[in-house]
């Protein structure tokens, strides 16, 4: 008889579910995919919903439900650390969520069943070392905060994961980078990958001052808690003095002491993250390491601890920032019914896309399409590819996470820069210094990268070989952050590559979320045709259906939408919560 567990994270940000059968992971998704709200932090009502649907089961099914962190735990460090006007604030504007987050969930989510509350960092250590599969590992694990925790190591084997050795709130790595964030006009515990696209432009001269604020230290990290304020990202002045510059707006240009500050940043947690990494791996020599956590999601950070050649494995899972976390509590709560967690297979775990609906929706709204046979549509769309056309792509199940990998995707010609400059300005409409990731074909991969490894998640940069066959995809550094497919995988993006290849020579493409710039990733057919709508994209394939812009009726074209959403941005605060409060 078939078990559910469910796994969910919820009232902080990025809310997700995760619905594990008999330790198998089965569906997982974020709640913003479905409410449009980015990093939506309420009860994910709609993706539990959604999952039950997909698996064809009910509540009824549902033998336990797992929860991201332990509350009292949490409750304990609010009360401990906050002065008494911010307590108040808080806690008069999410009571519930931070007095009774069990009872809401089991509200919010219609549950009848127990709900088991598992600690933040050891979610976070199961998840990562579950979703491996590998017999052991050394598991290190950083983020911003869970209950107390910062960052933890961890020695995990078939027995189960036992905690080395843990650092504390305040001092974290996550705030430090956090902190960075918000001085140089981006949104802390949101754009902190902005920072780390920034850093190749500028030099590392402030590093001598970085080192200063944050290291490790025996393994622990230790932050200076008189220069960051990790009560408040937004409170900057004393950062700012310290380092002599003026916290930067959002709307102001970038200068070159910005680029700097981004680059001495990024050495900085690289350096500190090997050296927690490092340190454990003398408590627990094992061959592999699993690296968790939203610090995780730093694909540079990884990149230097796999070349750095002490392990001969390095796993990080999709995922692995908060939403991971619902199918870490999952698996903790499989393990402790005797359900033995299973290793994922794909990041696919979301929604998948219906050809029924797909030719319902386009009907209904009047638009102009074509359906066309597996072989007819890949070839069509490399050939619009290979023409410098852009094509917004919607096939199979959705990713979960935040990095699209071929399911819900934009794609271009990664030949050329000016397509690089082409996608960031005209159809994401988000920062020019941003960079876009390559897909390329696992069996070429090292005549146009300096590896060999698949990287099926996109979770570590690369050197280019090539860089003057792959503009659109090389970073100001000369670096990709890499995602590699197999020739003969079932998946159509598989297919595609190798029609791109055929025609150009080349099996490799420009790969970004399907999305304008602060709004999730598409999972539907109408988010899908919305953003289409919304932005320059040339050509938009969903399922078998290929859709041409210049084809469409010209009412049904008229955009607005996402005009009105970037007028009305200025005016939010500089940042929607901190680490602490939604």
């Amino acid at each position: 008889m078939s078990k559910l567990v469910v796994g969910v994270n919820a009232f902080f940000h990025d809310s997700a579910i995760a619905i594990l059968e008999n330790g198998e992971v089965r569906y997982a998704a974020q709640e913003e995919r479905f409410s449009r709200v980015k990093f939506d932090s309420r009860a994910p009502k709609n993706a539990l919903r959604a999952g039950l649907d997909f698996l064809r089961a009910s509540r009824r099914d549902i033998v336990g439900v797992a929860y991201y962190e332990d509350v009292r735990i949490k409750k304990d460090r609010i009360y401990g650390t906050l002065d008494d006007a911010t307590l108040t604030r808080t806690t008069v504007h999410r009571w519930d969520e931070i007095h009774e987050p069990i009872e809401l969930l089991k509200t919010e989510l219609g549950l009848s069943c127990s709900v088991h509350q598992f600690s933040h960092h050891h979610c976070h250590a199961a998840y990562s070392f579950y979703s491996s599969g590998l017999p052991d590992a050394l598991v290190v694990v950083n983020d911003g905060v869970g209950e107390w925790q910062t960052a933890s190591a961890w020695a995990a084997d078939r027995d189960g994961l036992t905690l080395l050795s843990e650092s504390r709130f305040p001092n974290s790595l996550g705030l430090f980078y956090a902190a960075v964030s918000a001085l140089l006009g981006f949104r802390p515990n949101a754009d902190e990958y902005k920072v780390m696209g920034l850093a190749p432009y500028g030099k590392p001269r402030f590093l001598e001052q970085m080192r200063k604020l944050v290291c490790v230290r025996a393994g622990r990290v230790l932050l200076d808690t008189s220069t960051i304020d990790v009560f408040d990202m937004r409170s900057t002045a004393a950062l700012e003095a310290y380092l002599g510059v003026r916290a930067r707006n959002s709307s102001m240009v970038l200068e070159q002491i910005h680029l700097d500050i981004a680059a001495s940043a990024q050495a900085a947690l690289e350096e500190a993250l090997l050296d927690m990494c490092v340190h454990h791996a003398a408590l627990f020599p094992s061959r592999n390491l699993c690296l968790g956590g939203g610090v995780a999601l730093n694909c540079v950070a990884n990149a230097r601890i796999r070349r750095s050649g002490m392990w001969d494995r390095v796993w990080t899972p999709p995922a692995a920032d908060d939403p991971g976390n619902a199918i870490g509590a999952a698996y903790l709560l499989s393990s402790r019914l005797l359900l033995r967690p299973e290793p994922i297979q794909s990041a696919l775990l979301g929604d998948p896309i219906e050809s029924r609906d797909v030719a319902i929706f386009l009907k209904e709204i009047g638009a102009s399409f074509q359906l066309l046979e597996e072989d007819e549509l890949c070839q069509r769309v490399a050939t619009h590819l290979a023409d410098g056309y852009v094509v917004g792509w919607v096939q199979e199940r959705a990713e979960f996470g935040a990095r699209s990998l071929g399911s819900r995707s934009i794609l271009a010609d990664p030949r050329h820069r000016r397509m690089r400059d082409h996608v960031n300005a005209k159809i994401k409409n988000r920062e020019s210094f941003r960079p876009f990731a390559p897909i390329c074909l696992t069996d070429r991969v090292a005549d146009y990268f300096e590896t060999d490894e698949h990287c099926p998640y996109m979770n570590y940069v690369v050197n280019v070989r090539r860089p003057e066959l792959l503009g659109a995809v090389t970073h100001v550094d000369g670096s990709a952050r890499l995602q590699t497919i197999e020739r003969k995988a079932s998946s159509r993006i598989a297919r595609l590559l190798v029609e791109f290849e055929a025609i150009v020579g080349i099996p490799v493409l420009l790969n970004t979320s399907f999305n304008l710039a602060d709004e999730p990733i598409v999972r539907s057919v109408a988010d899908a045709f919305n953003t289409f709508r919304e932005s320059d994209i040339d050509f938009l394939v969903l399922g078998n259906a290929l859709l041409e812009r210049a084809k469409q009726p010209i009412g049904l074209m008229h955009k607005g939408t996402f005009e009105r959403m970037q007028l009305t941005r200025p005016l939010l605060p500089k940042t929607h919560h901190t680490y602490f409060f939604a």
